[in-house]
């Protein structure tokens, strides 16, 4: 497997935008879970993780996100409302401000979230 960045150095003005590029990313790491934490080992079954907080967003939702945002040229210039309240709309704003400079995202949150949920995606700069 050739990996295009083998440093994992990402440089320039578009720097994190590299960043957020699967296609520029080492491969994730994959972990094999120990026997205490298999309890199919004794049978020989080996079960490997993997670790998708080495992601950029620290979540898998990330990916998903720029898949929508690169499919959707049109959203670099129109706000983008998500009904979530998570990984889901924060990696939306994440990526959309990484690839376009769009901070015009916008959750529909449930009532019962946590206000201290609420106060890091407005640290974030989302609209709620």
């Amino acid at each position: 497997m050739t990996q295009a960045n083998p440093l994992n150095i990402f440089k320039g003005p578009d720097s994190v935008a590299q960043y957020f590029d699967p296609d520029l990313q080492p491969p994730l790491p994959l972990v094999e879970l120990p026997a205490k934490l298999n309890p199919f080992r004794s049978d020989n079954v080996r079960i490997y993780a993997k670790i998708l907080t080495a992601l950029p967003a620290q979540n898998v939702k990330a990916l998903p996100a720029l898949n929508m945002l690169l499919h959707e040229p049109g959203a670099a210039k129109k706000s983008i409302v998500e009904a979530s309240s998570g990984s889901t709309v924060l990696s939306l704003d994440m990526v959309s401000r990484v690839l376009w400079g769009n901070d015009d995202v916008c959750a529909y949150v449930t009532n019962k979230k946590h206000p201290d949920q609420l106060r890091i995606l407005r640290f974030f700069g989302l609209k709620m």
